[in-house]
């Protein structure tokens, strides 16, 4: 069974441990929220969180004094510190580096950017967030279907359901439109993996794609359809 990473969060407000909390819930980590370094501590001997959060917005003097106590309290000074931070009232990013931080990212937050570092600094193989859904996508190529179902996608690709999956490494040139969304989306995208019928229970038969040609206003169109599937109308205010 999957176990959630547990990510501890350090925010001195009540809006910001909410909406952390609930962003990371969203994307399957388990948050542990704390409003002082203190609290952090006392988390920290009962759980083995994967990653540390702490909001950067905080006076000088304090946020040094926050960091030192994470990089050298015993529990807590191995595990990778993530900062968020808006650029009007932190530090430099190369400041809190120095200071410890092994990443900087902005407030207001960008969820792929986010989505990407915690996933590499938690181990986990998916670096890019993804969303079910029933997509219809038409193929250009001389296949046995010219339309198949996209049954997730991701900035990155998607995956379609065929009995026929054609075999890894293929091109195909594909065609779709994103639900609530009135702009066709054209891609070329490579076969990365396949499940054929009755290969497990637990699997649809199918491929695995991923994008290898697709315009840069189109890739936004799909990351913020992704972003807005998982965290809805969630702002950090």
């Amino acid at each position: 069974m999957f176990v959630k990473p547990e990510v501890l969060v350090i925010c001195p407000t009540a809006a910001g441990r909410m909406y952390l909390g609930v962003l990371l819930g969203r994307i399957w980590y388990q948050p542990l929220l704390a409003r002082t370094v203190d609290e952090a501590i006392h988390h920290a001997n009962r759980s083995r969180f994967a990653v540390q959060i702490l909001d950067g917005d905080l006076p000088l003097e304090t946020f040094k004094s926050a960091i030192a106590v994470i990089k050298t309290h015993p529990l807590t000074k191995t595990i990778p510190l993530v900062v968020f931070a808006s650029t009007t009232a932190a530090p430099p990013a190369e400041t809190l580096r120095a200071l410890g931080c092994e990443c900087v990212l902005p407030k207001p937050v960008d969820f792929s950017l986010t989505y990407a570092t915690l996933a590499r600094l938690s181990g986990q193989t998916r670096h890019q967030a993804r969303v079910s859904l029933h997509l219809e996508v038409t193929l250009e190529e001389q296949l046995p279907e010219a339309m198949l179902i996209c049954t997730n996608i991701s900035e990155g690709g998607m995956f379609l359901r065929t009995p026929s999956p054609p075999a890894a490494g293929s091109v195909l040139r594909i065609r779709f439109t994103l639900p609530q969304d009135n702009q066709l989306i054209k891609a070329a995208a490579t076969v990365v993996h396949r499940m054929q019928l009755g290969t497990t229970m637990e699997k649809e038969p199918g491929v695995g794609l991923r994008f290898s040609s697709l315009a840069e206003q189109d890739l936004a169109r799909i990351r913020l359809f992704v972003q807005r599937q998982i965290l809805g109308d969630l702002r950090w205010s």
